[in-house]
């Protein structure tokens, strides 16, 4: 990790995420659904692909990562490089048809937000530099993690993104506004029903 990521936010506090047991989907940001795949898309100017997974937030530090649920559950605890410590959001990849045992990609994690870095909480930062940490943090980690596939949504043919989807059996995708802060309800969620 670099220094500098420490200083973003001057004063800030580290990061712990939810507490205790909370409601289904509190601390994170609010989707809004879109119905089709091109309401989606005008909505913001960075796409990724949503994974079929559990949601958790990932606490790293003292060598292990502890994957955490919305609900405050501990869902898995992995090994982790000593001295990283952060706070990361994820699709926790189990028990889904296209990530059951056996399958190349069960138990992956793929990370797609960064809250905390060492002593900075890095919510209110933009969501670009969010992701710059978090490739950061994911390269540093490595093992199961994986940074989410993310694409400007300039240019996006939607019939071919839908292919490709179908094709990879993903769930949908995820369309936001680089310049957001976590947690400012501008994510735009649309799932693919067939």
């Amino acid at each position: 990790m670099t220094a500098s990521l420490a200083d973003l936010i001057p004063g800030a506090e580290w990061y712990e995420g939810p507490t205790h047991r909370v409601k289904r989907g509190a601390d994170r940001p609010a989707f809004r659904d879109a119905w089709t795949i091109e309401a989606a898309l005008a909505s913001g100017d960075v796409c990724e692909i949503k994974e079929d997974g559990r949601w958790a937030h990932v606490h790293v530090r003292d060598g292990r990562a502890v994957l955490v649920s919305r609900e405050g559950r501990e869902m898995a605890t992995v090994p982790a490089p000593a001295g990283v410590r952060c706070v990361l959001a994820a699709e926790y990849l189990v028990g889904q048809p296209t990530c059951r045992k056996g399958s190349p990609r069960h138990g992956a994690i793929v990370v797609f937000d960064c809250l905390s870095v060492g002593n900075a909480d890095l919510r209110l930062l933009p969501q670009r530099e969010r992701r710059a940490a978090a490739a950061e943090v994911v390269q540093t980690i490595g093992g199961r993690f994986e940074l989410v596939r993310q694409r400007p949504t300039a240019g996006i043919v939607p019939a071919a993104l839908l292919d490709a989807l179908r094709g990879e059996d993903a769930e949908g995708i995820v369309v936001k506004d680089s310049a957001a802060p976590y947690g400012s309800a501008t994510w735009v969620r649309w799932k693919r029903r067939a």
